[in-house]
């Protein structure tokens, strides 16, 4: 341990004095997302999925775009879910593993497969998963506003 870092005991000490998580974020919670936000979400998801699944493979400039996309709008919601925080690029990874390390690794590995292999089919499923837990994917009736 490095100077300043606390023991599991005394951070256990100290958790009854930090603040509550209310949804408003803060030094200790990252920041519920509202019901309007949830909704984006979904529909975001669900067109970077479609698209990445209609994209024929032989266009992988689109491809690999609508695969970076469906991982972030994912990683963002799951990790919203999980009340955990997210992250961006290096952070991203590391983030989505700590909030959900199952569908993480699933979010992660289809990512690589578009990447490596061109084969969409994992990440969209992932990505299906995701909306599945958030409240299924949203195709039609979204109103932005």
């Amino acid at each position: 341990m490095g100077r300043g870092d606390l023991t599991g005991s005394e951070w256990l000490q100290l958790e009854p004095h930090f603040p509550k998580n209310d949804g408003r974020g803060g030094r200790w919670n990252p920041i519920a997302l509202a019901p309007t936000e949830w909704e984006r979400g979904r529909y975001l998801l669900t067109c970077f999925m479609d698209d990445l699944i209609d994209t024929p493979s032989t266009i992988r400039y689109e491809q690999l775009a609508l695969a970076d996309h469906t991982l972030r709008e994912a990683a963002h919601l799951l990790t919203a879910r999980h009340q955990a925080w997210t992250g961006i690029c290096k952070w991203l990874p590391g983030r989505l593993l700590s909030a959900d390390p199952a569908l993480g690794r699933t979010l992660l590995n289809g990512h690589q497969h578009v990447a490596e292999l061109g084969d969409k089919a994992a990440l969209a499923a992932a990505a299906e998963q995701v909306l599945d837990l958030i409240g299924d994917p949203l195709r039609e009736g979204y109103i932005q506003r």
